[in-house]
């Protein structure tokens, strides 16, 4: 399957269609194209998420009449065979000093469980300087079910880069390209993703980037970032640092169990933690 937004001709890390002042504090803050994440409901009800260029060209806030968001969520019924495109906001509030009106947005990440809850979401710098950013975490109850902000509608914007949400109310998630916060901010929300907090702070990561997040219960979640980093929330406030044996970049982190996961990156690297 190849959704027609999906697969665009860029490359998959696009620096182009960044602002000039990207990277922030040496953090590379790479566009991310194309099919990006997927989570199922059931072995036929699944989600993904797509981000083209344009959602990153938010220098200005999106048109007031009805148009298609550079974003997109595509759904299957039929574990595969067909996928359909999901009717989500045109764009989210700026967070910062920006024109009135709504930005677009990139969608990076997607979550679901299996009562049919579903969250996704994603976000950037606003382009117009150093004046704020578009973040969105958007929410739908069941497979099929138009997605809304996890806000109320005139305050949707805000978030995490990527996350997940191992229960109804409760997600954690990272935000580390956000050049008015920490160098890392990692986040839990207990409404469903409308609020953040933080957790932490790990001491020693100035300059990571932290790509991956994965939830095998309520209270830990394992993340995954360049240079090899790894850490670990536990009692769903904690959150510790992990020593690897490598210094290459990891993009993905999943888990059999609450003690047993695996991390993905660079040059093949493939880490069993537990």
């Amino acid at each position: 399957m190849c959704c027609p937004l999906a697969c665009p001709d860029a490359d998959l890390t696009d620096q182009a269609c960044l602002p000039a002042y990207t990277p922030i504090a040496g953090r590379p803050a790479l566009c991310r194209l194309g099919l990006l994440d997927i989570s199922c409901v059931n072995a036929r009800d699944c989600y993904a998420v797509a981000t083209a260029p344009p959602a990153y060209d938010n220098g200005t806030p999106v048109p007031k009449t009805p148009h298609a968001a550079p974003s997109s969520i595509w759904l299957t019924r039929d574990g595969g065979a067909a996928w359909t495109r999901q009717s989500i906001p045109p764009g989210v509030a700026c967070n910062g000093d920006c024109q009135s009106g709504l930005y677009g947005y990139p969608l990076e990440w997607v979550s679901c469980l299996s009562s049919g809850l579903c969250r996704a979401g994603g976000g950037d710098l606003v382009a117009c300087g150093h004046c704020g950013f578009a973040y969105a975490v958007l929410v739908a109850g069941s497979p099929g079910q138009p997605w809304k902000c996890a806000q109320s509608a005139a305050a949707c914007g805000g978030g995490p880069d990527t996350a997940d949400c191992p229960t109804s109310t409760g997600c954690y998630g990272v935000q580390s390209t956000n050049p008015f916060g920490p160098d890392i901010f990692v986040g839990r929300s207990a409404d469903g993703g409308a609020d953040w907090v933080a957790v932490g702070p790990v001491q020693g990561w100035s300059g990571s980037v932290l790509n991956a997040i994965t939830c095998p219960d309520a209270l830990t979640c394992y993340l995954a970032g360049s240079a090899g980093s790894i850490a670990r929330i536990s009692n769903g406030t904690t959150l510790t640092a992990q020593r690897t044996p490598t210094t290459r970049e990891l993009y993905g982190i999943d888990c059999a169990g609450p003690a047993t996961c695996y991390a993905v990156g660079d040059d093949g690297t493939i880490l069993v933690l537990g």
